[in-house]
């Protein structure tokens, strides 16, 4: 009997240390006083004094939209929004979704222009499309422009996770350089 239950002892630490390893608890980043910080992707968010903290990121404006362009997998279950700044001329999501392996930031990227096309009601140009460093971040930048209306993604992926910080601001808010300051939130622990 004590050499069964041994076994069985050995057995559950050897599941647990398979599911470990296997990235299975990734749980996303936390949120203290507003600032949202993730230690697995080695970043932090700090909000510009102008711009809400939404405690509930689905409750957000961007919400619907940040998950419109997501599903790498097509698997709405792999999708987590993590944190959401707003007010009605900017927004800020940071969402992350399961990477089903070999997906790139850019092949994420190329997944968010293929969706762009499909856009009916507005016309979006391209105006960054590059690998950028944000205060000592590396991301993938894509930034769409729709009159003057900018949608950004600056993307980070790993083996086993993908990162997408969703950022958009209407015509003003790029002209008050709102944008840029959603941006400059971003930078490394």
């Amino acid at each position: 009997m004590k050499k069964t239950g041994k076994k069985i002892i050995a057995l559950f630490v050897a599941v647990v240390s398979v599911i470990n390893l296997a990235g299975c608890g990734y749980s996303g980043g936390k949120v203290k006083n507003g600032v949202y910080t993730n230690d697995y992707f080695g970043i932090t968010v700090t909000p510009p004094e102008w711009i809400e903290y939404v405690e509930n990121p689905e409750d957000a404006d961007d919400w619907v939209i940040a998950l419109s362009y997501c599903y790498i997998q097509g698997e709405k279950d792999s999708f987590m929004a993590e944190y959401a700044l707003q007010k009605p001329s900017a927004g800020l999501m940071v969402c992350s979704e399961d990477n089903p392996g070999g997906v790139t930031a850019e092949d994420f990227v190329r997944n968010i222009q293929a969706q762009q096309k499909e856009k009916i009601f507005f016309s979006y140009t391209t105006i960054v499309d590059k690998d950028v460093y944000i205060n000592d971040v590396a991301f993938r930048q894509l930034t769409f422009d729709s009159n003057g209306n900018h949608q950004t993604f600056l993307v980070k992926a790993y083996d086993d996770r993908i990162l997408f910080i969703y950022i958009s601001t209407t015509s003003h808010a790029v002209e008050d350089g709102e944008e840029d300051e959603l941006i400059a939130s971003v930078s490394r622990l």
